[in-house]
């Protein structure tokens, strides 16, 4: 589980980065974390497995659009 500190120091880090990549297994869409580490503008790309339901692929999709952003699946 993160910490306070610990997502402190993923704010930092997203804030000095000039592109964010999320590597997210698909199961991770339909779960709520304790801290929010960054909004989805900061994320210039999201990278999941194959595994990812269609509502999810669809948020992504639109994501990417509402964005700009590349989108990438892993198979």
């Amino acid at each position: 589980m993160l910490s306070q500190e610990e997502a402190a120091m993923n704010r930092a880090f997203i804030d000095a980065a000039q592109s964010v990549t999320v590597l997210v297994d698909s199961s991770k869409f339909h779960s709520q974390g304790v801290f929010r580490i960054a909004k989805l503008d900061k994320v210039t790309r999201i990278i999941t497995d194959s595994s990812i339901h269609d509502g999810g692929r669809k948020s992504i999709e639109n994501f990417a659009r509402a964005y700009h952003h590349d989108m990438y699946r892993l198979t």
